[in-house]
C-alpha cells in the first residue's frame, strides 16, 4: 500500500513455459535461489517448476548432503570451543551455513558439551535453526526454496521427494516444511 492509498500489486511470476526452455544452465537457478534477491529467487521457482522433470533431479541432487559435509562436522563442533577466537568465528558461521545437515550433531554436542563457550555457540546455533521465522542465508535458504519449487511441481515424484525430506531430513525446520508443502495444493 502507498502513503496515497493506492496499492500496487506485482504478479511474482515471469515468463512462459516457452521462455523456460530457452534458459541456460540449472545452476544459475540455483544461485538465484541461494541468494539474497527475492524476486530472482521466484523467478528461478517459476522455471524450476516449469521444467517439471528436470527441476526434479536437479533439485533432488541439491537436497542431498554436499561431499565431505558429514566428516567435517566433529572437527567443526570441536573448533567452537577452540583457544582462537577467529577459529570459533569460522567453524560457527560454516555450521550456520550447513545447518540442516549439523543439526543431529549440533543437538547431541550441547547435551555433552563441558565449556560455557561451546554451550553457548551451540545452543546459539540449535536455536537459530529452532526459529521458523528466521530466513536462513545461502544453502539453507535454497533448500527452504527448493522444498517451495517440489511443491508447486506437484508431480507424484515432487510429492514422493518431499515425503522423503518430511521423514528423513535431518533439519526439524525442514522436516516442518515438507510436511506443511504435503498438505498443500500444487499451485494452478
Amino acid at each position: 500500500g502507498l502513503h496515497t492509498g493506492s496499492v500496487e500489486i506485482w504478479s511474482m511470476r515471469s515468463g512462459t513455459v516457452q521462455d523456460v526452455e530457452k534458459t541456460e544452465d540449472m545452476q544459475v537457478y540455483w544461485s538465484d535461489l541461494t541468494g539474497g534477491d527475492v524476486r530472482r529467487a521466484y523467478r528461478a521457482m517459476d522455471r524450476l517448476a516449469a521444467l517439471s522433470d528436470k527441476a526434479m533431479e536437479f533439485l533432488q541432487s541439491r537436497l542431498q548432503p554436499p561431499a565431505g559435509v558429514e566428516e567435517n562436522i566433529p572437527r567443526l563442533i570441536k573448533d567452537l570451543d577452540h583457544d582462537d577466537v577467529a577459529v570459533r568465528e569460522k567453524a560457527a558461521k560454516t555450521l550456520s551455513e550447513i545447518g540442516p545437515f549439523a543439526e543431529p550433531a549440533l543437538r547431541q554436542a550441547l547435551k555433552t558439551a563441558t565449556s560455557a563457550e561451546a554451550q553457548v555457540r551451540l545452543t546459539q546455533l540449535v536455536q537459530a535453526l529452532e526459529r521458523y521465522v528466521d530466513i536462513p542465508s545461502g544453502f539453507s535458504l535454497g533448500r527452504m526454496r527448493a522444498i517451495q519449487t517440489l511443491r508447486r511441481i506437484g508431480t507424484p515424484a515432487a510429492r514422493k521427494a518431499l515425503q522423503t525430506l518430511a521423514e528423513d531430513s535431518p533439519s526439524e525446520r525442514e522436516h516442518r516444511m515438507a510436511r506443511e508443502a504435503l498438505g498443500r495444493p500444487a499451485p494452478q
